[in-house]
């Protein structure tokens, strides 16, 4: 199981997560490669339009450089999916589904690190390293981006909704 990422087709790109129904979010576009020669391209209620493409000229691509016969692309949009691919994704768990949420899910998240350089408290924020400007970018950071920068440290996720503070740890 794949999760797309990128806000432009020419710069998209797949990253592998865990094969489970937790690992589903509302606002992104994942790719499910089944042993019966089929990419489900599993599309959020959420997404956005260019995240969507994203995912179309992902799952395209795949298709494009599979050894042997190209598997069949199966588009599922979120709450419609059929039960191969809810096999494929083991047991029914929850996730973080906004299906049912009528807020704006149109947005990017702002990551800020906050740190002591010179003596003085300093927060500054951390960019996207693909960010486009003028479209949201639905998940700009994963946790290894917390965890590249020198510990300990402090970071806040602002999520629009919701408010995250992350505390770095000390090497031992």
């Amino acid at each position: 199981m794949f999760i797309v990422r990128g806000e432009c087709v020419e710069e998209a790109h797949i990253r592998q997560i865990p094969l489970k129904m937790s690992s589903l979010r509302s606002r992104a576009c994942f790719l499910v490669v089944a042993p019966s020669r089929t990419v489900y391209l599993w599309l959020g209620s959420k997404i956005t339009p260019h995240s969507r493409e994203c995912g179309e000229h992902t799952a395209a691509k795949i298709a494009q450089n599979y050894n042997g016969t190209p598997p069949r692309i199966v588009t599922v949009k979120e709450g419609s999916e059929p039960g191969a691919l809810m096999r494929c994704l083991g047991i029914p768990e929850e996730y973080g589904s906004l299906s049912k949420s009528e807020d704006s899910h149109a947005y990017t998240p702002r990551l800020f690190r906050f740190h002591i350089a010179t003596g003085r408290f300093v927060a500054e924020e951390v960019l996207c390293k693909y960010r486009f400007p003028g479209r949201d970018t639905q998940f700009p950071f994963v946790q290894d981006d917390l965890y590249e920068v020198g510990q300990p440290a402090l970071f806040l996720l602002d999520a629009k909704y919701q408010l995250w503070f992350w505390q770095g740890w000390f090497e031992v």
